[in-house]
């Protein structure tokens, strides 16, 4: 999530895990957050671990993680 998320190791006081929800329309969700006052971090793209997933942080600069599987 680096650069619009500073690496761990370089930051005091930044989160340091992200909340991974899998759920069933990840791009609606991430929508939602978005309206809802999230900021978007990565936009959902596919992934090669089987998931789409979008990253956003909330106004207290914790990570969520939106999820969906993919269909095969």
């Amino acid at each position: 999530l680096v650069p619009k998320v500073p690496h761990p190791e370089l930051g005091n006081g930044i989160p340091r895990c992200e909340l991974y929800l899998n759920v069933s329309d990840a791009s609606s969700y991430f929508n939602r957050g978005i309206r809802a006052g999230a900021k978007e971090v990565q936009a959902i793209q596919t992934r090669d671990w089987g998931h789409t997933v979008g990253y956003l942080s909330d106004p207290d600069g914790h990570i969520i993680a939106l999820a969906e599987k993919l269909k095969p």
